[in-house]
C-alpha cells in the first residue's frame, strides 16, 4: 500500500490520486463532506426531547391501572377467573395503553400477559381452599390455572396491541395533516 495514510497529507486536490471504485476502477466519487449525514437514533432522541414532553400519564400510573383493575375484578368474582375478571383485564390493558405516553407503550404491551397471569394466579390461590396443600397438588393447580388464564392473557394483550396500533395510525395522520 503506497500513498499517504490521511486525506490531509495532499496539499491540494489536484495532487490527490482518484479513489478506487468498488471493482478497482478509478471513478470520481463525491467528497465525503458533501454527503449529508443520515439521521440516527441519537438525533431522533434529541429531536423528540426538543419537541417537549409527550402527552400521557406516567408509566407507573398505567401499570397500576393494569394491575389493580383486574385484581378488583378477580376479588369481586370471588373464584378468580370469571367473566368479570376477563372483562376487567381487557379493559385495563386497553385503558393503560391509551393513557400512557407513546414511549411507555412498549412496557404496557409486554407487561400485559405477565400481569394478567400473576393476578390470576394470586386470585386463584387466595380463593383456593385452605385445606392440606401438598407441593404436588399446588403445582397441578398452578398448571391448570395457567392454562385457564391463557385466553385472558391473549385477549388482553391483543387489546393493548390494538390500542397501540390505533394510536400510531392516529398520530401519523395527525402529523401528515399538520405538515401537508
Amino acid at each position: 500500500m503506497s500513498g499517504p495514510l490521511f486525506a490531509d497529507e495532499y496539499p491540494d486536490d489536484a495532487a490527490r490520486p482518484p479513489a478506487a471504485g468498488p471493482r478497482g476502477s478509478t471513478e470520481e466519487r463525491p467528497p465525503l463532506e458533501s454527503q449529508a449525514p443520515r439521521p440516527g437514533r441519537a438525533q431522533a432522541r434529541r429531536a423528540a426531547a426538543e419537541a417537549g414532553p409527550q402527552a400521557g400519564v406516567p408509566t407507573a400510573v398505567g401499570m397500576l391501572v393494569l394491575i389493580l383493575v383486574p385484581l378488583l375484578g378477580a376479588v369481586v368474582t370471588g373464584s378468580g377467573l370469571g367473566l368479570l375478571f376477563t372483562v376487567s383485564a381487557v379493559l385495563a390493558a386497553a385503558a393503560s395503553a391509551s393513557l400512557v405516553a407513546r414511549r411507555a407503550l412498549w412496557w404496557i404491551v409486554t407487561a400485559t400477559p405477565a400481569v394478567v397471569l400473576l393476578v390470576a394466579l394470586v386470585a386463584r390461590e387466595a380463593g383456593a381452599s385452605a385445606g392440606s396443600t401438598t407441593t404436588a397438588k399446588l403445582a397441578t393447580n398452578l398448571l391448570g390455572w395457567t392454562a385457564h388464564a391463557f385466553p385472558v392473557m391473549a385477549i388482553a394483550t391483543g387489546a393493548s396491541i390494538a390500542v397501540t396500533v390505533v394510536r400510531a395510525v392516529r398520530d401519523r395522520r395527525t402529523k401528515e395533516q399538520g405538515h401537508g
